[in-house]
């Protein structure tokens, strides 16, 4: 990932990634591993 930006207020967040290097799958799995929805 290259940035992150989160908003609680909101609740969003909006992820830029080098595509290259990670899947789309693979950021939702990590997230849902890490206990967010």
């Amino acid at each position: 990932m290259k940035t992150v930006d989160v908003s609680f207020e909101k609740q969003s967040a909006t992820v830029t990634y080098d595509a290259d290097k990670v899947r789309v799958e693979q950021m939702i799995q990590a997230i849902n591993q890490a206990g967010f929805r």
